[in-house]
């Protein structure tokens, strides 16, 4: 991703963030990312060779593991942005009468401004049955979820579950 992009979806995603214009439900975040013209989101469709049920319980798995009431604090050292910031990640899982699971990660911090309850959505993911031996993956996430998105792929795909550093 060019420079030019990642400092235009940094001042998209400021000023979506101090007006309000953040997505309050997982509906209105899937939407968000599936738009053509989402520049701060990205949504992926992934079938994986594996039975769904053995796709959903590596997933639980892995991310009651690394995401489940999970803090993080960051200290920075550099006299330029000297302080201290804390955010905590709320993980919410569902199974619908379908048997669709679902997953969604919000990240609270202290100056959530017009974050929906919990947080600010940053991935949310539907699993799904294709067939017997097959699972459809759709991943909706902020651009700046790639080391999360990667570990729940590689989770659900059977390759491991190793959490990323929050």
């Amino acid at each position: 991703m060019s420079r030019k992009l990642i400092t235009l979806a940094i001042m998209l995603t400021t000023v979506c963030i101090f007006s309000g214009c953040a997505p309050q439900t997982k509906e209105e975040f899937i939407k968000a990312a599936k738009s053509p013209s989402a520049v701060i989101y990205k949504a992926k469709e992934l079938t994986i060779d594996r039975p769904a049920s053995a796709v959903v319980a590596d997933l639980k798995n892995h991310l009651d593991a690394c995401f489940k009431n999970v803090r993080a604090v960051h200290v920075s050292t550099d006299p330029r942005t000297r302080g201290t910031s804390v955010t905590d990640y709320h993980l919410k899982t569902e199974t619908a009468k379908d048997g669709t699971f679902s997953f969604s990660l919000q990240e609270d911090r202290a100056a959530n401004a017009g974050a929906a309850p919990g947080g600010f959505f940053s991935i949310v993911g539907e699993i799904k049955a294709a067939d017997k031996n097959k699972t459809n993956l759709n991943l909706y996430s902020l651009r700046l979820q790639g080391d999360n998105v990667e570990s729940i792929e590689n989770a659900a795909k059977g390759k491991g579950s190793i959490c990323p550093k929050l």
